[in-house]
């Protein structure tokens, strides 16, 4: 039995060339639909996580606010306010970036 020889097509110059031509329109066309969505996306996370932030420190000031109330009316010790405060503080700090 004889083995079976690979068959090497050979493409006409001209066609190589509209071919060559095509495939780099493809590849703008791409990059330009993944910048569009990279670009979207990046907008999206940033409104998001604007609206995140926001009611995450409305939430935190909130619940900082209540205590203090509940400590100045005399429900909730001084010691539990000061501990309380700590607490969020540091969580506050815990969020931020750090500087490298």
């Amino acid at each position: 039995m004889e083995e079976e020889k690979p068959v090497h097509y050979l493409m006409d110059p001209e066609a190589a060339k509209i071919m060559a031509e095509s495939n780099k329109e493809i590849a703008k066309q791409v990059n330009q639909t993944f910048r569009e969505i990279v670009n979207a996306l990046k907008d999206y996370y940033l409104k998001t996580r604007k609206i995140v932030d926001i009611s995450g420190f409305i939430l935190i000031g909130g619940i900082t606010l209540i205590v203090a109330l509940l400590t100045f009316i005399g429900k909730v010790g001084g010691e539990t306010f000061a501990f309380f405060a700590g607490t969020i503080i540091g969580y506050i700090i815990g969020l931020l970036p750090g500087r490298r």
